[in-house]
């Protein structure tokens, strides 16, 4: 690369790696409908770790650099200072922890403007020594990036209240969903066979925050005798495993693995569930709306009740029917089962996969991507328009 200062803008989008996971498929999305932007920008992917296993391939126009960090922030920054003072970058945006960290330090040197995307429920994402080292990070050096953008209103909420960062440096904006794409996707065959019987389907990775052992343990409650899917993989595969044939379910609760295709699944289920104890802004959760399967999520921290309700956050004690899907409490088998036997009736599921459509509207792809390369590139940030409501 080249010393000399670029003839069109540098922008660069920082990421950790392309393993699997909702924030590397959102950068991926942005970046591939972003083509029409070249004739403007000179436009670079900066990934932290070279991993021998992507999940996700950049465009091909795209100029790709992968670092060896091996997920050292440390590293991470040196390296990425060392390739910044060649790029000569004049905007960077940035997803995940390390990634926003790096590039809101890095801008007090390489003077370039840092917009990091806050993808979690920043509280309650981090747990233990680990987290609270990246909580003092987070209230630390965020507030050195131009801008934050936030996936949900509720982690703007958190991130304002709980981290003490201005109002002025937040704006809410939510995942761009491929309406087009997903429904190309969605026709497709699905990668293994599917139960004969009806089913119910959950998606993420086998951890402890995605709570799928609740929604085992709900289906063990529930009077339907649907079967359950769950896409996905993770240390705790074996136990809940275990904890679907102890509960006698062993039969009718299938894993299937990661699927490149979810999709495929997801269309022909009779519901999508959402049993977490605390998300962003869940992407799978406003897809599946968009193929118009009816919803049940948890009112977790953040990203459900904006979506099934249009509410950033609010008290919930017992199964809500909201604007677009069911909501229940975190956690609570009890009200997870008798949303599950709501959905028993064909009738009732028509119902709600109607009113599923209808909240997907909310979600275009265009305008969504519009809105990061407005707040990415503006140069004076009008702050009527850009900052958080408080």
């Amino acid at each position: 690369m080249s010393d000399v200062i670029p003839l069109k803008p540098r922008v660069v989008f920082l990421l950790n790696s392309l393993a699997g996971g909702g924030a590397e498929r959102v950068m991926m999305t942005l970046l591939r409908h972003s083509e029409d932007r070249r004739a403007q920008y000179d436009i670079h992917l900066v990934l932290l770790d070279d991993e021998a296993h992507e999940a996700y391939s950049p465009p091909e126009w795209v100029t790709v650099h992968r670092l060896r960090t091996q997920g050292s922030l440390p590293k991470g920054l040196s390296a990425f200072l060392k390739l910044g003072r060649q790029l000569k970058a004049q905007y960077v945006l940035s997803f995940l922890t390390r990634a926003n960290v790096i590039n809101a330090l890095s801008s007090r040197v390489l003077k370039h403007r840092a917009v990091i995307s806050e993808r979690a429920n920043t509280s309650g994402h981090f747990k233990g020594l680990a987290g609270a080292v990246s909580k003092m990070l987070v209230r630390t050096l965020y507030p050195l990036a131009d801008q934050i953008i936030c996936v949900s209103g509720g982690i703007a909420e958190d991130l304002r209240d709980n981290f003490a960062i201005s109002p002025s440096k937040l704006v809410s904006i939510p995942n761009p969903i491929n309406r087009e794409q997903i429904t190309a996707l969605a026709a497709e065959e699905p990668a293994t066979a599917l139960p004969a019987a009806p089913y119910v389907l959950a998606m993420g990775r086998f951890v402890e925050s995605k709570n799928f052992s609740m929604l085992i343990e709900a289906l063990s409650r529930s009077a339907t005798s649907a079967h359950l899917v769950i896409l996905g993989k993770g240390p705790l595969e074996a136990r809940l495993k275990d904890e679907a044939a102890r509960a006698g379910l062993g039969d009718r609760v299938h894993f299937p693995g990661f699927s490149a295709n979810p999709f495929a699944y997801i269309r022909r289920a009779m519901a999508f569930v959402l049993p977490s104890n605390g998300e962003g802004f869940p992407n799978a959760l406003a897809e599946a709306m968009t193929l118009g399967v009816p919803v049940i999520a948890t009112n977790c921290r953040s990203g459900p009740s904006e979506i099934l309700n249009e509410a950033a956050s609010m008290p919930l004690d017992r199964m809500l029917e909201a604007k677009y899907g069911i909501l229940v409490p975190v956690n609570d088998a009890a009200a997870m089962a008798e949303a599950l036997d709501l959905y028993a009736s064909a009738d009732v599921r028509s119902a709600w996969a109607k009113k599923a459509l209808t909240g997907a509207e909310r979600y275009d792809l265009q305008a969504t991507i519009e809105q990061y390369w407005t707040v990415l590139t503006l140069k004076q940030q009008d702050r009527n328009d850009a900052a958080f409501a408080a």
